[in-house]
């Protein structure tokens, strides 16, 4: 008999975000391993974007669930747009922890309690961020007695862009983090992690409660995908664009090769995704617009034909964890282009490199991101068995038998 497992995303379709897909895909895939999934999630969320045809993708049976949830981020926003910055802070310090996402926490709480009170639920499940997520599990099972799985899909207070003070907000994030890594039978991970680091968090956590379960690829996305045009060779990014991916170096090694080509740049470069200002400002700042282009956050489905259509794909990580990879990696991997990383030693270099999909060189090495530009456009990616095999271990069906392996081995014993 299928297992019934409470999940908890606040970030779920139709809200598109780096986080949504993991979730979906899960969701999508779940029954199929023997778990039948009701999701939790939220009502709406304002700050971010909608793709509608994400939900197309779960059949009429899944059981998804919306809650409503205070948005203390309005009114941080509305203070910092009339110049209130200060007041801004202060009101993030104080109602945004342990993230914006916080007022889902008691109305998704009561909502847990009741679904488990009515029905048998055998597992709850959070994936993270936002980290509330955590703590409504965290909170529901100690009513009821469920154990529960988190998914950190993102390091927590050991991610540079989680902005806690480093005093006492800092410590207590990382209490909480210790708290929830404890309660939980069972951690996974977005990939492989640093253990000693990672064990560090909890006074309770050992190396055989952590399943890594890395991101990957839906082979159901890149099947029947209409193709763009180009009108010249086109290296494409997307994703978003933001503190460890800003394309800053990139862009500086475009305008070397525009200097040195006379202006008649033999490529031209396209972002697609949620850009910074300071993008755009810099493209401006260099002179790229004949050859550079930042395209806004497109639907799922198009961003695959951009990918699909590129000659050449660009990965940028900046961040010094060697844990750090892109969410996006795998689905360029599946896309079979070339791949310039401008990254740091760490899981995306070696993705790039075992896959022999690419080209890796240093996030700030200008000189030889600008050779990197040239010579991915010659590189042929090699359509080997064994290259299919490794890519294909990145696919959602698989990632998603691993997580139910997971649930399988807390789900209780059925009583004799």
């Amino acid at each position: 008999m299928p297992g019934t497992l409470l999940f908890f995303a606040h970030d779920f379709p139709p809200l598109q975000t780096g986080g949504t897909l993991r979730s979906l895909k899960f969701v999508k895939y779940l029954p199929g391993s023997g778990w039948a999934p009701v999701v939790v999630t939220v009502d709406d969320d304002p700050i971010h974007r909608k793709d509608h045809k994400l939900l197309g993708e779960l059949g009429p049976e899944t059981e998804i669930v919306r809650v409503g949830a205070r948005r203390f981020d309005r009114v941080i926003m509305q203070a910092a747009k009339l110049g209130l910055r200060n007041i801004a802070t202060r009101l993030s310090k104080r109602w945004a922890f342990p993230d914006r996402a916080r007022g889902w926490i008691k109305p998704a709480i009561r909502k847990g309690v009741e679904i488990a009170r009515k029905r048998k639920v055998d597992i709850l499940f959070a994936t993270g961020s936002p980290w509330s997520s955590f703590l409504i599990v965290h909170e529901i099972s100690q009513i009821t007695g469920i154990p529960y799985v988190i998914d950190f899909r993102d390091p927590w207070t050991r991610n540079s862009v989680n902005k806690y003070d480093r005093g006492k907000l800092l410590e207590k994030a990382k209490s909480l983090e210790a708290k929830m890594i404890d309660g939980a039978f069972r951690v996974t991970t977005w990939g492989e992690v640093d253990y000693p680091k990672f064990l560090e968090l909890g006074s309770d956590a050992s190396a055989d409660r952590i399943r890594p379960i890395s991101n990957g690829y839906d082979e159901s996305d890149f099947q029947s995908v209409p193709l763009k045009t180009f009108s010249k060779p086109t290296i494409v990014f997307s994703g978003s664009m933001y503190a460890f991916t800003l394309p800053t170096y990139v862009l500086m090694a475009v305008r070397k090769l525009v200097d040195s080509h006379e202006g008649d740049l033999p490529f031209q470069m396209i972002f697609v995704g949620n850009a910074q200002p300071v993008v755009a400002e810099t493209v401006s700042e260099l002179s790229l617009e004949k050859h550079v282009s930042i395209i806004p956050p497109v639907s799922h489905e198009d961003a695959i034909s951009y990918l699909l259509s590129a000659d050449a794909l660009l990965v940028i990580i900046q961040e010094a964890e060697n844990s750090t990879t892109a969410g996006k990696m795998y689905e360029y991997l599946r896309s079979g282009k070339p791949i310039l990383g401008t990254v740091r030693e760490g899981i995306a270099a070696d993705l790039i490199r075992e896959s022999g999909s690419g080209i890796v060189c240093a996030p700030a090495d200008v000189e030889a991101i600008s050779r990197g530009l040239l010579d991915i456009l010659k590189f042929e990616v090699s359509d080997s068995e064994e290259r299919s095999k490794f890519v294909q271990e990145f696919e959602r069906r698989k990632l998603t038998a691993k997580l139910a392996a997971v649930f399988d081995e807390v789900r209780p014993a059925p009583k004799t």
